[in-house]
């Protein structure tokens, strides 16, 4: 199977994840499937997705049709497929047909939504559609005081526990669909039935599907290592509060397209107004803030790498902005008699933001996309480093340790997910010993003035004019190398392969 035509660091890993499974059939047995069950249970950014295709595998193995690059992008591109679909149906139960129609039609041609529809590397357009599908649903089992839905409901919100670990984010939004479906006009009646309403059915069905991942992450605590595994991964976030919102509204940009991001202040007025009037549609404002606030001013952007985690943010305030207009344009038909005006406008106004979206920003989005995954700079470094130095060099950086050994080809000195702070004391502990140091630009624009007085800068790694990373090292030469992606990342894949193969041979 040929892997390397997956550009992302991200698609190698989750599909390797996946077909990791597999082998279990080298020496089946009862306690290796329970190992590499376990294992599946483990996975770091949430073991749904990787489960997807295991299943995706194991029938078309069944069929006997040869795995490609199309089979195994197929279960993404059904889920790209029916995310439209599903936010429909979840914005007209909230709101209205009118409204619907516009956002599963701005869903599907936003940027985000293109790249995500077909990239097997990653949960969040998984996540999202499972999202907006246990809304819906539970808006349902919400009304009928838990009566109906009480199987499929549970059932779909342990599935989205199990795909994204921004999974705590749910439960204030079932708690807020939940006071908006209550029949009960005192707030504080509804607040009571709100939690009446789960049922001792729906949380055995819930910790059923979630209990693999409880049980893995009891196993790890026993052990002593309780940051392994999907909620090990979660808990081990670090927390930096800061004022990150120009930086996420930058990247909001590229995945939505700069007139929706322009219409972003007034849906986010008019969705506080009708959070205050606890109206239906207030929904999908709580779920732009949950998931949004903490990028905004608590988690780091140099530490998260926020890119697809904002896909929530994202498709909210899509259907915040489809509100919008179709209100306005309600508004405006009840105003005037002009038929010009009543039947036109609307419907060159969305096609004039359609056309902008799937014109103008799709390029825009592909370059940030590969900036935040495998364009980082890192494969350009790869090749500096293993054209220029010995294996036995000892190489300190801030990227990721899994990430930077494929690519340096050298088990480098490095912790990951560390504030600033932390960092630069692990930095100023280390940094004597090493012989090269590879930072991130903002790592570098921070410590620069701290390197050892042995280190001088070798070498910048850059995307046409813009800095992407630094490589120091100790009695370096003179003269600084500008080294181009454009052009080294294709003498590297020309010479070493790309992650995708290189971590394939890894692995197998």
């Amino acid at each position: 199977m040929a892997f390397q035509t997956f550009s992302t660091s991200d698609d190698a890993g989750f599909l390797l994840a996946g077909l990791d499974f597999f082998h279990f059939f080298d020496e089946p047995s009862i306690e290796n499937l329970i190992i590499y069950s376990f294992r599946l249970a483990a996975f770091g950014w949430g073991p749904f997705t990787i489960f997807v295709t295991v299943i995706n595998v194991a029938f078309f193995s069944i069929l006997n049709i040869p795995l490609s690059e199309f089979v195994l992008r197929l279960p993404f591109i059904f889920f790209g497929a029916i995310s439209p679909i599903v936010a429909f149906f979840f914005v007209k139960r909230f709101h209205n047909e009118k409204s619907a129609v516009l956002s599963a039609l701005l869903v599907t041609v936003l940027p985000i939504h293109i790249i995500q529809s077909v990239r097997p590397g990653g949960n969040w357009l998984i996540a999202a559609t499972l999202l907006m599908a246990s809304l819906y649903f539970f808006a349902e089992y919400a009304k009928s005081s838990g009566s109906r839905y009480s199987v499929i409901t549970p059932f779909l919100i342990a599935l989205y526990f199990l795909t994204d670990n921004q999974f705590l984010g749910i439960i204030p939004l079932l708690i807020f669909t939940s006071l908006l479906f209550q029949d009960r006009k005192n707030l504080f009646d509804r607040i009571k039935e709100t939690f009446l309403i789960f049922s001792p059915k729906f949380f055995v069905i819930f910790f059923l599907i979630f209990s693999p991942v409880l049980l893995q992450f009891l196993y790890y605590a026993n052990q002593g290592t309780p940051q392994y595994g999907f909620l090990g991964h979660f808990l081990e976030k670090t927390l930096s509060p800061g004022f990150y919102v120009f930086y996420i509204l930058g990247l909001l940009k590229d995945y939505l397209g700069g007139a929706l991001l322009l219409l972003l202040p007034f849906s986010l007025l008019t969705g506080l107004y009708s959070a205050i009037r606890l109206e239906k549609k207030s929904i999908f404002f709580i779920w732009f803030l949950v998931y949004s606030i903490p990028y905004f001013f608590l988690l780091p952007p140099s530490l998260t790498g926020p890119g697809m985690y904002l896909i929530g943010a994202a498709f909210s305030s899509t259907i915040l902005a489809s509100i919008l207009l179709t209100d306005l344009f309600d508004f405006i038909r009840k105003k005037t008699n002009n038929l010009r005006i009543h039947f036109l406008s609307p419907f060159a106004a969305f096609l004039l933001i359609i056309v902008t979206f799937s014109y103008f920003f799709t390029p825009t989005y592909v370059a940030n996309d590969l900036e935040n995954s495998a364009g980082r700079g890192l494969r350009t470094a790869g090749y500096f480093i293993r054209e220029n130095f010995s294996e036995e060099v000892l190489i300190l950086t801030d990227f990721e340790p899994s990430v930077a050994r494929i690519y340096f080809g050298r088990e480098p000195i490095a912790e990951y997910d560390l504030s600033l702070s932390e960092f630069r004391d692990f930095f100023n502990r280390t940094a004597e010993k090493a012989d090269l140091i590879v930072l991130s630009e903002t790592a570098y624009l921070n410590l620069k003035d701290e390197l050892p007085q042995a280190q001088s800068l070798a070498a910048v790694v850059k995307r046409e004019n813009k800095d992407l990373l630094f490589i120091s090292s100790k009695n370096g030469k003179n003269s600084i190398q500008q080294l181009d992606v454009n052009e080294y990342d294709i003498l590297f894949t020309e010479k070493y392969g790309n992650y995708a193969s290189l971590y394939s041979e890894k692995i197998w």
